[in-house]
């Protein structure tokens, strides 16, 4: 015995090829294939055989070779195991049936025994796993038995379980990790009030509305509609109305009407705006441009022990070079740039220690510029520096960069305005004219 839920497709709607005017005119349907080619060859059916792409191939397999593919087993419902009730979460359910599996009437001792088994899973909330294959040419399935008891009956249901590939893991990021996900109580009492308003109950003059076994499918009652309006008036339009739909639409307009107010206060607490990611920088050239011809030519010779025919001024700077490289450990303030890729491309220090080393000397290069003190750093004082960065359009790390940063662009734009740059300037000159010592320019930042 089972139950099953599928959709209803009428067999009305397979409909037949027939020509009006003529019924009585057989219609034949005429297929070819033919070759991709020049030639244009029709291919005869005996030529063809099933393939199966294996990468970029196809290959063929004949008919024997696919009958010999095929899975045998034997004709089976039996139990392999027993599991907690609990295991069997919903997500595993799989199919669109559930058997009801009970004892043979005709055999008593059998049904003692069936009984026995369903009380005892029943009382430990247990299930059993079982295999189950309908016919030797079938594939085998996976499911578990769950022991059903209501009054005097006694049963247990059949419900199909997933094999490792029928398994699809998808990961999402945890909402409750951000802070800035988390809802106001605003927010909650807002959604509150949202399902309360929409909740179908008693919506339909306080009786539940939209009840399944009230509400028909509007496509099928549409096709059996026309099907009656052309067997009966076949030279009128086909002008109907639905009345089943426009009852629903009338019953769904109400509802709206009600939630409008709530609708409206969700709009107003839960505000979208759309947001920009910059593309995240994966690759060294990317990183920190590209490599000279010397650069390259060293990585070779390290890397991939390739020789190229090379002058010996050319080999004497390549040696020079990689003396230069495997000597430095920190960055110097005369090249810092290239200080810092050449310490990056071959490993040591670390990562870390090496952005360390760059972001202390930018704040020595800062705090101890005057003016024109140090023009080979490209560094004209804190008035021009802070200038340069306005012209950069440089600001603070925003949400949509970072999504541990509270500060919105428009918040990040607004650091950037005249008045707030000019008046950060003035706390920082005024503060080392009394103090007399450098203000670091990124605490403002």
């Amino acid at each position: 015995m089972k139950s099953e839920v599928k959709d209803n497709k009428p067999g009305i709607f397979r409909l037949k090829k027939v020509y009006a005017r003529q019924p009585t005119t057989e219609i034949k349907v005429d297929r070819g294939r033919y070759t991709k080619d020049e030639e244009d060859r029709e291919i005869e059916k005996e030529e063809l055989t099933d393939g199966f792409r294996y990468g970029t191939t196809f290959v063929p397999i004949n008919k024997e070779t696919l009958d010999d593919m095929k899975y045998h087993s034997e004709k089976c419902f039996s139990i392999i195991g027993f599991s907690d009730a609990n295991m069997m979460r919903r997500s595993l359910y799989l199919g669109d049936t559930v058997y009801e599996v009970i004892a043979e009437p005709a055999y008593e001792e059998e049904g003692q025994v069936f009984a026995g088994i369903v009380q005892a899973m029943y009382d430990t909330n247990t299930v059993a796993i079982v295999r189950k294959c309908f016919s030797e040419r079938s594939s085998p399935e996976l499911g578990f038995l769950r022991p059903h008891i209501a009054h005097d009956h006694m049963c247990m249901y059949y419900v199909k379980l997933p094999f490792a590939e029928d398994l699809r893991g998808f990961d999402f990021d945890n909402l409750d990790v951000i802070k800035r996900n988390q809802p106001s109580d605003e927010q909650l009492k807002t959604i509150d009030n949202l399902i309360t308003t929409m909740d179908l109950t008693h919506a339909d003059q306080g009786e539940e509305a939209f009840q399944p076994e009230v509400v028909f499918n509007p496509y099928i009652q549409r096709m059996f509609q026309c099907i009656a309006r052309r067997a009966v008036t076949p030279d009128e339009p086909l002008s109907l109305s639905n009345t089943i739909e426009e009852m629903n639409n009338t019953l769904v307009q109400s509802i709206v009407a009600k939630s409008k107010r709530t609708l409206d206060t969700v709009h107003e607490e839960f505000v979208l705006r759309e947001t920009e990611r910059r593309q995240k920088i994966t690759t060294g050239d990317q990183l920190f441009g590209s490599d000279d011809h010397l650069t390259k030519k060293l990585r070779l010779e390290e890397n991939e022990n390739i020789e190229e025919p090379t002058t010996d001024s050319t080999s004497f700077e390549a040696q020079s070079a990689a003396k230069k490289k495997a000597a430095m450990r920190t960055i110097g303030t005369i090249t810092p740039v290239e200080d810092f890729k050449i310490l990056i491309e071959q490993g040591s220090p670390s990562f870390t220690d090496v952005c360390k080393q760059m972001s202390t000397l930018i704040l020595e290069l800062i705090n101890n510029s005057r003016g024109d003190a140090l023009q080979a750093a490209n560094i004209d004082g804190r008035k021009d520096f802070w200038a340069k960065i306005v012209d950069e359009n440089i600001s603070l790390i925003t949400s949509d960069e970072c999504i541990e940063s509270n500060v919105i662009p428009i918040e990040a734009k607004k650091f950037l305005e005249e008045e707030t740059a000019n008046e950060m300037l003035n706390n920082a000159l005024g503060t080392n004219e009394e103090d007399g010592d450098d203000e670091d320019l990124f605490d403002l930042i």
